[in-house]
């Protein structure tokens, strides 16, 4: 369709979640805007075609939003952690967000209790928590960020990629969906990546 991201599909208990998304790190400046509500209506005319939804569901609510794919230098203030999505912690490489949002909320809310239960200075309580978060998931963040600025080259190159490689596909998904398991899968997923697009790139595919 024309876009450096994906798609996705939720089922939900009275409705579904249906959305695209575009990485705009693997976007050059020489490329044109795209008209992401006309690829949004595409994708939903695609996934009727495929009967993945139904043919008379129509889209209400449409909506619409930015977000970074890169961490804020700074994840605390007076009185504020920022977790998830408002820190920046959406893995660049495949869009997801919930483990971060998960862990650094957890994080966040153990340094606040260890703060009131040990009487721990303020300044110590703020830093603590940007030095654990980083600890946990945080070392990867630049890694995979310049890693996906490739869903940018040659977009049907990547879908090729995946296409030759079970493997890779498998890590992904498991990377996506196992949430307990997310920190495992992160840098295999990276490596595996590049190990698959090095190999094509020298013809061994």
């Amino acid at each position: 369709m024309g876009v450096a991201g994906y798609g996705w599909v939720f089922p939900k208990n009275e409705h579904v979640n249906i959305g695209i998304c575009e990485f705009r790190q693997a976007i050059g400046p020489k490329n044109e805007k795209k008209n992401l509500k006309k690829i949004y209506q595409d994708y939903l005319k695609i996934l009727k075609e495929n009967i993945i939804i139904p043919p008379t569901l129509q889209a209400d609510n449409l909506k619409g939003g930015v977000f970074p794919t890169y961490p804020v230098e700074r994840t605390y203030a007076e009185g504020v952690f920022l977790c998830g999505d408002a820190a920046g912690m959406v893995n660049p490489l495949t869009g997801e967000g919930i483990y971060n949002a998960m862990v650094s909320g957890e994080i966040a809310a153990n340094v606040i209790r260890e703060a009131l239960e040990t009487g721990t200075p303020k300044k110590m309580v703020l830093s603590s928590y940007q030095t654990r978060w980083k600890k946990d998931f945080g070392i990867d963040f630049k890694r995979f960020f310049n890693l996906s600025k490739l869903w940018g080259i040659k977009k049907e190159n990547i879908v090729r990629l995946f296409g030759k490689d079970e493997k890779l596909v498998d890590i992904a998904l498991k990377h996506i969906t196992d949430t307990d398991n997310m920190k495992k899968y992160r840098w295999k997923l990276a490596r595996r990546f590049l190990y698959v697009y090095l190999k094509d790139r020298f013809g061994l595919l």
